[in-house]
């Protein structure tokens, strides 16, 4: 398989990973807690997994540049690539995009969109990216049902 198809493999992977209801932190939908920690414009938040650090910093955004950081690693040795070959690795979420240029599937009309998108960049230059839209409301105590997986916010 080549490069650029083993990092689109592990992008699309990635991003499913990402937007699933499983993607959660201490019980609750990742992207609804990072929605409410960014609530100063420009409501986006960067994740670079290779430093595993988030900007602005903000909590759920070094949870999760941790635990992506690890997914990442898992995934590109399951297609023989090896991690120090990423010149790029990061994570965007957009909140609070214009709903008209959404084009947020019907089903999910439930809260505000956002767009998440994912960048790989080997050091040859190749480049995979993903991206999707969304929505969710920002996490708000006694609104959202905890998943029961782990321990609650305080």
């Amino acid at each position: 398989m080549r490069i650029r198809s083993r990092l689109r493999h592990a992008a699309a992977g990635m991003l499913a990973s990402l937007l699933g209801r499983n993607n959660d932190i201490e019980g609750y939908w990742a992207p609804g807690l990072l929605y409410r920690e960014l609530g100063a414009p420009p409501h986006t938040v960067e994740i670079d997994l290779l430093a595993q650090a988030a900007r602005p910093p903000c909590h759920c955004g070094a949870l999760l540049a941790q635990r992506y950081s690890l997914f990442l690693r898992a995934a590109l040795a399951k297609h023989q690539f090896d991690w120090t070959l990423l010149a790029e690795a990061t994570i965007v979420f957009q909140f609070k995009v214009d709903s008209r240029t959404a084009d947020v599937p019907g089903s999910w009309r439930g809260g505000d969109p956002f767009i998440c998108s994912v960048s790989l960049r080997s050091l040859e230059g190749h480049l995979a990216a993903a991206s999707a839209r969304s929505a969710c409301w920002p996490w708000q105590a006694g609104a959202f049902s905890h998943s029961g997986r782990a321990g609650r916010l305080s």
